[in-house]
C-alpha cells in the first residue's frame, strides 16, 4: 500500500470515518485512548498467497561519524536486552525471545492472541516487498481517482479500473 494513502486512511480511521485501516504497531498505541471498540485482524489471504508484509527499521553507526565511539556506546546501550524489550511496544524485534506473543502483549496494546496473529505470524510468514521505483508518481496519480471511493454510492469496480488505467503509463514507462 502507498505510504501517504495509508497515513490518510489512518487519520480518517481515528476520526471515526472509516471502519478499517492498515496500521503499524508503532501507531497502534493511539488506540489505547480511542472512544470506540476496536480489534485486529490479519490482512486477507488472496488466491496466490497471504499478504503479510514485513517493514524494516534499524540503527547504525556511520563509519565516518565525528563521534563514532560515543555513537557505538549509545547503539550498544539502545539495543541491549533491557532496552530492546522496551521497543517491542512500537517495533517488533527480530530477537527470538522478544517475538513471543506474551512478551509483545505485555509491552504493547495488543492482547496475546492479536500479537501472535498479527505480529509473530505476520513476521514469520511475511515477505519484504520493495516499493516501485516511481512510487511518488503513482501516489500522486491515484490520489484523485481513489477519492471517489469516499462517496456513499461509490462504484468500487469502476474506481479501481480508473486507478489501473491511470497508473498503467507510469508502470510501463
Amino acid at each position: 500500500m502507498v505510504h501517504s494513502l495509508l497515513q490518510e486512511s489512518l487519520l480518517t480511521f481515528f476520526a471515526g470515518n472509516v471502519g478499517m485501516t492498515l496500521i503499524q504497531l508503532s501507531r497502534a498505541g493511539a488506540l489505547a485512548t480511542s472512544k470506540f471498540k476496536w480489534g485486529a485482524v490479519p490482512l486477507p489471504k488472496g488466491p496466490a498467497a497471504e499478504a503479510n508484509v514485513i517493514g524494516q527499521a534499524g540503527m547504525a553507526v556511520l563509519s565516518k561519524s565525528k563521534n563514532r565511539a560515543l555513537a557505538t556506546k549509545f547503539l550498544i546501550f539502545a539495543t541491549n536486552a533491557t532496552n530492546a524489550a522496551k521497543y517491542v511496544q512500537f517495533f517488533p524485534q527480530a530477537r527470538t525471545p522478544l517475538m513471543d506473543p506474551a512478551v509483545i502483549a505485555k509491552a504493547s496494546i495488543l492482547n496475546e492472541a492479536q500479537a501472535k496473529l498479527i505480529v509473530t505470524d505476520g513476521i514469520t510468514k511475511g515477505k519484504i516487498l520493495t516499493s516501485h521505483p516511481r512510487i511518488a508518481q503513482i501516489e500522486l496519480a491515484i490520489k484523485s481517482p481513489l477519492d471517489q471511493l469516499w462517496k456513499a454510492d461509490a462504484d468500487v469496480k469502476t474506481v479501481l479500473n480508473n486507478v489501473c488505467t491511470t497508473i498503467q503509463p507510469i508502470l510501463a514507462g
